[in-house]
């Protein structure tokens, strides 16, 4: 028996953004920037229609300090953190007590001790919870962080594990940043929550049978932060959108040596980097459209959601009820370093 992801729970905040509001909020944040008709052509381009921030973009456009927004952002996840946690428990049909380890990933805010600590304390787990919180993994993190779980597991195969991942894009924003780069990124990325219990034993969802990491050297440009007094600003080489084709051979390998059923049917969580990451690992993978419909859904309905986007993508895999029990399925996800984390298994 291999360990299972179980059914996550996603929770987002209150305020709903669409596209066109999103155009028109940069048209007035950049008045006169050179740049501007070319950034909205790009933000049309994201394919992104609407998502859901944890601020009003009234308050998004005035300028605040590093330590205001991070305290925010601290009360804000940690809220949407219990919610999510308590609702992938049930989902798993576990009970608090019965956890022995959670991991939280988040890397657009800071806190110590870490949003694990706190989930301890909400959620009323045991005091000997392990505890593993992960910041620098950017949007790979969340398939880090279930692999992680899964070898755990692997080892302790009664145990069940909790992985969080808490994202608030939206806390990121810098009225003074005016690259062409951070306006699409602006209108790219949404926040939420998400959480899933990983299962030593029984559990409904993706078995995972092996997990494996990629590392592109020398690639630490492509995606990172400028560390400022006034907080992270996010940014993004174009040299990025190359990276996939990169790491496709090593991609398909390690789907061949541990999938008998590479060339079958197969189902795919694929995290939503953004419209022409996708269209890279459709073009560099040879698939079809079909394969990652719930990675575009989720991308036009929500955005990046960085770390929590992979749970995202699993829930609608859940709830659109096309998999057989022993299908074989692939997740991946794409972040800094430039690093690829994924798994293979499949459906139980």
């Amino acid at each position: 028996m291999n360990p299972v992801v179980c059914k996550p729970a996603v929770v987002f905040p209150e305020f709903e953004v669409s596209q066109d509001e999103t155009v028109a909020f940069i048209s007035e944040a950049f008045p006169t920037s050179d740049i501007l008709p070319v950034a909205l052509k790009m933000v049309r381009n994201t394919e992104v229609i609407t998502r859901r921030l944890s601020r009003p973009l009234s308050e998004i456009a005035t300028r605040s300090d590093f330590c205001a927004r991070n305290t925010s952002y601290i009360n804000k996840a940690r809220a949407l953190a219990v919610l999510a946690a308590r609702q992938a428990m049930d989902n798993a049909g576990i009970k608090p007590s019965e956890v022995h380890m959670v991991i939280a990933t988040s890397c657009t805010g800071f806190s110590m001790p870490s949003l694990t600590a706190m989930l301890i304390n909400d959620l009323a787990l045991s005091v000997n919870t392990q505890q593993l919180p992960i910041a620098q993994l950017g949007c790979s993190a969340g398939v880090a962080a279930i692999n992680i779980a899964a070898n755990h597991c692997r080892a302790y195969k009664n145990h069940n594990v909790l992985v969080v991942s808490a994202e608030l894009c939206s806390y990121l924003y810098h009225p003074d940043d005016n690259l062409l780069a951070s306006m699409v990124s602006a209108s790219l990325f949404g926040d939420a929550v998400a959480a899933t219990v990983v299962r030593g034993v029984s559990g409904r969802g993706f078995a995972i049978k092996k997990s494996h990491s990629i590392f592109l050297k020398d690639t630490e440009n492509y995606i990172a932060y400028d560390i400022r007094d006034s907080g992270f600003y996010f940014r993004l080489d174009k040299e990025v959108m190359h990276s996939i084709k990169k790491v496709a051979p090593g991609i398909e390998r390690f789907i061949h040596e541990h999938d008998d059923s590479f060339s079958g049917n197969k189902f795919y969580v694929v995290h939503t980097g953004g419209k022409r990451i996708l269209d890279e690992v459709v073009n560099s993978l040879g698939l079809n459209e079909t394969d990652i419909e719930h990675s575009r859904t989720s991308l036009a309905l929500r955005g990046n959601l960085s770390s929590a986007s992979v749970m995202d993508v699993l829930k609608r895999t859940f709830d659109g009820q096309k998999i057989s029990p022993g299908q074989s399925g692939v997740m991946i996800a794409f972040g800094p370093g430039f690093t690829t984390e994924m798994s293979v298994g499949y459906w139980v």
